[in-house]
């Protein structure tokens, strides 16, 4: 423990015994509300493809673009809002838009591109491809398609190209904002091209998110793992691209069918080293949703239950070069955000365990696709409880200074406002008609200013600003805050900068709803055992801090606590070593999938 005033230790030793004290009881009101296993649930869950119904967007917006968040008919409200509530906003996208085109895409990735640099190409299509749309003319629309044509050349959109992960989510969600958003200025070539593309591409993330077991270079451990960011951000980035491309081309049907004399295996991935789920008998004829390269080279087919039959020994019918139909990846993701929005809703105080900047990382990706689903689609997957419970736990954890006072789990401090969450709180603001969150949004932004690399989150902010929501500070509201799922209380003296406020994190691995769920075996979520079926509690990005406190005052941290990213380690933290050892984590190489791994953590 470091004090910048030492004078005050007293003080500090009576805050934290109260603090105990006053944790104590916070557990009990969470555990007595969570379900009971024998309760129905209103979720779907994780069901076999052959169970789920395909999805479209509605008839009125097949073959027409632009149709993600808004149509051809809505852009003048939008521009009009550009030139007037929302042209601080616009400006710092437009200014960033003005950037890119000075600075055009290299023809191929350059030697030793990384998450970086993939992540930043599918970031920055999305203000570029948003300026066209807005200003609808060539100093912006022809480099926007320009940059786009590059992207779709690039013979891989990952540092690894059989990898499934954020880079391809990054550039598969900014690709197919661009597609939609320039569709007009592109030559019926182009737009071709970059159908083809987005198809390749989106059904790569499809076929990673129906498959249960891990397969080798696809890092798709992510497809169940609900308490990650991954999920949401593939998910997210999925289910742009379908709603960019549903009804451009009409769906086609292809089967496969076994005209051997014996029985062919049908197996969970596409490798023979995966388990084999039973067999195709000789006749038995199967749809086929999509295809991969497997992991011996050879072509596989993924038939409409999920199993996967290798593409030599079947005969095929009707399957052209793009056989994927996007409804099964709406309907998939109508299930998945189903299953998350009853899991989000359990998280009563709007929090969440990896670190507030990995829920805005999280968010940011999830809140476009359910706005979208529910406007071109029809069904609204919001997580309502935990949007507007995301206001309070935001306002009460924010320092005077734009930071927060609960620095817990992964990340550094350079990524302070990263994917801009005054974007996330102007969605709750309007969505609910929310004061608190429209007061939280424009603190964030007077005390951050625009940050340069955020400009294609600040489109998101834009699009979701109503500045008809008034802004109600926190001023005449308590003082002291209880988070029951992170289990953490905030008090303060004030709240301005010579306010001293105090942090206190007690909470369980994955936060206290998960962590009772996963251990109980509760379905939804958990699709026991997880260690078959390919669910996990997935804790990597927590630390072993519980009974870490924090003090800020007069604009500093008067307790120094190590915060970066991966710096986990009990000694690290604010909070107390037994006889020089810190605090139980479930081994890594178990991956959170076995319950008992958890108990008494």
């Amino acid at each position: 423990m470091n004090m910048r005033n030492p004078s005050q230790s007293l003080r500090l030793v009576v805050v934290v015994f109260l603090a105990f004290v006053f944790l104590s009881p916070v557990t009990s009101p969470v555990a007595m509300a969570m379900p009971s296993p024998d309760q129905p649930s209103q979720a779907i869950g994780i069901v076999p493809i052959n169970q789920r119904p395909e999805n479209h967007i509605g008839q009125m917006f097949a073959g027409v673009h632009p149709r993600l968040f808004f149509t051809r008919d809505e852009l003048p409200a939008i521009r009009d809002n550009a030139l007037s509530t929302h042209q601080e906003i616009w400006l710092s996208i437009r200014a960033y838009a003005d950037q890119l085109i000075a600075s055009p895409l290299p023809s191929s990735p350059p030697s030793g591109a990384d998450l970086n640099f993939y992540r930043g190409a599918g970031n920055d299509i999305i203000a570029l491809a948003f300026a066209c749309a807005i200003e609808d003319y060539d100093p912006y629309c022809a480099p926007a398609v320009s940059r786009l044509m590059t992207m779709i050349g690039w013979s891989s959109w990952s540092s690894d190209p059989d990898e499934r992960g954020l880079e391809l989510a990054h550039m598969l969600m900014g690709a197919s904002l661009a597609y939609d958003w320039t569709y007009l200025h592109m030559t019926p070539q182009q737009q071709q091209q970059v159908f083809n593309r987005l198809i390749q591409e989106g059904e790569r993330l499809f076929n990673a998110a129906v498959t249960i077991e891990n397969v080798s270079g696809w890092s798709n451990w992510w497809q169940q793992s609900y308490m990650q960011n991954h999920y949401y951000i593939m998910h997210g980035a999925l289910g742009i691209a379908a709603m960019a491309l549903d009804g451009d081309v009409p769906a086609t049907t292809c089967t496969v069918t076994n005209r051997r004399n014996s029985g062919v295996n049908l197996r969970h991935g596409p490798d023979t080293t995966t388990t084999i789920e039973r067999q195709m008998v000789p006749g038995e004829t199967a749809e086929v949703i999509g295809r991969d390269k497997g992991g011996d080279g050879f072509q596989w087919w993924l038939l409409h239950d999920e199993a996967w039959v290798r593409a030599d020994v079947v005969a095929a019918s009707g399957c052209n070069a793009l056989v994927s139909n996007v409804g099964y990846w709406l309907g998939l993701l109508f299930d998945r955000f189903t299953l998350s929005r009853q899991l989000l809703n359990s998280i009563s105080d709007g929090s969440w365990h990896e670190s507030i900047p990995y829920q805005n990382y999280f968010m940011t990706f999830m809140l476009p696709v359910l706005t979208n689903y529910r406007d071109l689609v029809g069904y609204d997957l919001m997580p309502n409880s935990y949007l507007q419970a995301f206001a309070d736990w935001r306002v009460y954890t924010m320092l005077a200074d734009g930071r927060f006072i609960l620095p817990y789990g992964d990340f550094d401090w350079d990524w302070m406002n990263g994917y801009a969450p005054q974007a996330l709180l102007r969605f709750v603001a309007s969505e609910y008609d929310n004061p608190f969150a429209q007061w939280a949004a424009n603190r964030l932004v007077t005390r951050f200013n625009r940050i340069v690399g955020d400009n294609p989150w600040y489109v998101f902010e834009m699009l979701y600003y109503d500045p008809s929501v008034p802004m109600e500070g926190p001023h005449s509201h308590s003082l002291n805050y209880v988070a029951p799922d992170a289990e953490s209380v905030v008090w303060r003296t004030g709240w301005d900068y010579e306010s001293l406020t105090f942090g206190f994190k007690a909470g369980a691995y994955g936060g206290r709803y998960a962590f009772d769920s996963f251990i109980e075996g509760y379905y939804p979520p958990w699709q026991a055992p997880c260690s078959e079926t390919g669910c996990q509690l997935n804790i990597e990005h927590d630390h072993q801090d519980a009974g870490t406190f924090y003090i800020f005052d007069n604009g500093h941290f008067l307790t120094t606590e190590t915060v970066y990213w991966g710096g986990s380690d009990t000694s690290l933290h604010n909070t107390l070593l037994i006889d020089g050892q810190g605090q139980y984590a479930p081994p890594e190489n178990r991956f959170g999938v076995y319950p008992e791994d958890f108990v008494g953590s």
